[in-house]
């Protein structure tokens, strides 16, 4: 800003153009009083009157006046880049104004990282004050919730330590997971850019997901403004909204109230008799009605029945 400014010899053209609309705005009001005084005086007066021929003169210099100014204000004799020419103003307003916005933006860049260093300073201040006996930390011979780590390795977000897991079709997200969400950005444009992550029509998506989750006005909104059952809805119809060859589910097959449930496990049964799914849950009804064959997890190894019922009573038989 300061080279512009030694360049130019202007400190702020914004405060220069409004001179220059100052002095332009005086000669129009000065014509349009010697315009007026020209008609009154032609009434009384004739043409060859010395009265009458002095307004012509002044009506003719302040019009030529205006006429300069209007040519001043598109070309100005100023110095850019090293060269001094009649240089149309209103870039040289535009150069300002970008160098301005350049201006707020390293400002706020600045201030971020003021923030962010002060921020790093008080945790490293508090850590200092809290420090520990280091225990060299143990693996736990048992996972309390495997399943959650296997529908992880399933869905590809984490990758086996040994062996390899082969799919012949797409793989859902975990069904009703909004940590796919960005917070900042509303409903609707988390779920235009979910669409174009699994190749589905952006709108069509938009319109299901909409009159799905029924959150109103808030599917405009950012997520971070959403209550966590907002969150569940708009997750659940978002996955319900894309067609996938296999859905992963962690428990939830259905969010919300009693009428929203019911509504999600009919959407959920016509999605699955089209497709098939991968459920873990704690609730064997939810295994009775949803599932057709099972694998129980046991310290490490899957067991696999191909009747339910039979799955069923092995899991109970771990836990009694």
């Amino acid at each position: 800003m300061a080279e512009f400014r030694a360049r130019t010899q202007i400190v702020d053209p914004q405060a220069d153009v409004q001179a220059r609309m100052g002095v332009f705005s005086n000669f129009q009001q000065q014509l349009a009083e010697a315009l007026v005084e020209f008609d009154l005086l032609s009434q009384t007066a004739d043409a060859n009157d010395p009265r009458m021929r002095q307004l012509n003169r002044r009506i003719e210099a302040i019009r030529h006046r205006i006429r300069d100014e209007r040519l001043n204000f598109t070309k100005h004799d100023v110095t850019i880049d090293d060269t001094e020419d009649d240089t149309d103003y209103l870039r040289l307003i535009a150069q300002f104004e970008r160098l301005q916005v350049d201006q707020v933006f390293a400002e706020a860049t600045y201030q971020a990282a003021l923030t962010a260093m002060d921020a790093g300073r008080s945790n490293a201040s508090r850590q200092n004050l809290y420090l520990a006996n280091f225990i060299q930390p143990t693996r736990a011979q048992r996972a309390q919730y495997p399943q959650t780590t296997l529908l992880n390795m399933v869905s590809g977000t984490m990758r086996p330590d040994t062996n390899e897991i082969i799919s012949d079709g797409s793989i859902s997200f975990t069904v009703a997971y909004s940590g796919n969400f960005h917070k900042d950005m509303a409903g609707a444009q988390n779920t235009r850019f979910l669409a174009r992550v699994y190749g589905v029509d952006t709108d069509e998506l938009c319109d299901f997901v909409e009159d799905f989750a029924e959150i109103g006005s808030h599917f405009h909104m950012p997520v971070r403004t959403y209550s966590s059952g907002m969150k569940a809805r708009l997750a659940f119809g978002v996955s319900m909204g894309i067609k996938i060859d296999t859905y992963l589910i962690d428990e939830a097959t259905a969010t919300g109230d009693a009428r929203f449930k019911c509504k999600s496990k009919d959407v959920f049964r016509a999605r699955t008799a089209e497709a098939s799914a991968v459920m873990v849950s704690h609730s064997m009804s939810d295994i009775r009605a949803f599932c057709d064959a099972g694998l129980v997890l046991n310290d490490g190894q899957i067991e696999a029945f191909d009747d339910i019922e039979e799955a069923i009573a092995r899991h109970q038989g771990f836990l009694a």
